[in-house]
């Protein structure tokens, strides 16, 4: 029978910093990956920003609170195990992102501003080797 260690689920981040090739690379895709399915789905951008912030603090209280345990544990002052600092690392600049609530709604309507006119002006002043011009601007 496993085990489960709440200790090495927390600081491995769910066992990602275990995988053989780039476990901190691995480490930091969370919270990308969140912030990935926020921009597809139409959820309020205040649950990002809590979900993001809510792990920051987690793995910042485990990081502090299992330091010791972590290095006797692997031996190391830094394991290459523990990637939970690499995920708070990738969490922090996510915060500072201009999200907003309905980003498919705004690509949307980006997309209907441009009428096909502009579309075909640019398009030949591309083929022309010209600097292009959008109309409106």
């Amino acid at each position: 029978m496993i085990q489960l260690n709440i200790r090495e689920v927390l600081l491995t981040v769910g066992g990602l910093g275990h995988l053989p090739v780039i476990p901190s690379t691995f480490g930091s895709l969370p919270p990308v990956l969140l912030g990935m399915v926020f921009m597809v789905l139409a959820v309020p951008v205040w649950i990002l920003y809590l979900l993001l912030v809510s792990a920051a603090l987690m793995l910042s209280i485990a990081c502090l609170s299992f330091g010791d345990w972590d290095q006797d544990r692997w031996e190391s002052n830094d394991p290459q195990a523990v990637v939970a600092d690499e995920t708070i690392g990738q969490t922090l600049p996510l915060l500072w992102l201009p999200w907003h609530s309905s980003g498919i709604e705004e690509r949307e309507s980006a997309v209907d501003r441009i009428s096909p006119c502009d579309c075909r002006e640019y398009i030949q002043s591309v083929r022309r080797f010209e600097t292009p011009t959008i109309a409106g601007t």
